[in-house]
């Protein structure tokens, strides 16, 4: 919570929801989020729906269904009785973010989602994550990996010790002077298909 004024979320004050009012609203992936290893995906992915049910209510064919076409979506269907214990990290994140979209939530936060992936993993979280964007989903990421941030952000906002040092589309703010502002370091910042890359001077 806040240390001073209020955060709200669709003109309501987050603290007034509850957890389980603001669970129903927006979901979040956690860097490196843990997935308890006695569990199969199924199971996993549909703790998703927990916001949604009532007390010891079971799952409708509803549920089922929405936790279905989320892990395909994700492509993390073929893993529905699996252990986790059993996955990749890429997987694993896969199916973190099918737990997070089973929620039905407006809006979701990521934190450093591609932490610890290799490149094709964090090509395919992000892709994923977009592709819901372009559903209507709202997502906040947090990224320190400047490229990735500009191939799939449509709105950054930088930060530096905790203050706002701009804010705007990448083409717009990720220029060379801000980079060596920011970061203290010299970068050139090249143009590939209208996105902008970063590269050290070394």
């Amino acid at each position: 919570m806040p240390a001073s004024g209020t955060i709200t979320l669709n003109d309501q004050d987050v603290q007034k929801l509850g957890r389980l009012g603001l669970a129903r609203h927006l979901a979040v992936l956690p860097q490196g989020g843990d997935l308890p290893t006695d569990y199969h995906v199924y199971d996993l992915v549909m703790m998703g729906r927990t916001p949604h049910l009532g007390f010891l209510a079971r799952e409708s064919k509803r549920d089922h269904d929405l936790v279905q076409r989320v892990m395909q979506r994700t492509d993390v269907w073929q893993f529905r009785e699996r252990f986790a214990s059993d996955l990749s990290g890429g997987e694993k994140q896969r199916v973190l973010l099918a737990k997070a979209l089973a929620q039905e939530p407006a809006y979701l936060l990521l934190d450093e989602p591609t932490n610890h992936l290799d490149l094709k993993y964090q090509v395919e979280v992000l892709s994923l994550v977009r592709q819901e964007v372009e559903r209507g989903l709202g997502a906040l990421v947090v990224l320190h990996d400047l490229n990735l941030t500009a191939r799939v952000c449509d709105r950054l906002l930088v930060l530096q010790q905790g203050s706002v040092v701009a804010k705007g589309k990448p083409n717009e703010i990720l220029t060379e002077s801000l980079l060596a502002t920011v970061y203290g370091t010299n970068v050139r910042v090249v143009q590939v298909d209208s996105s902008p890359i970063i590269v050290p001077n070394l």
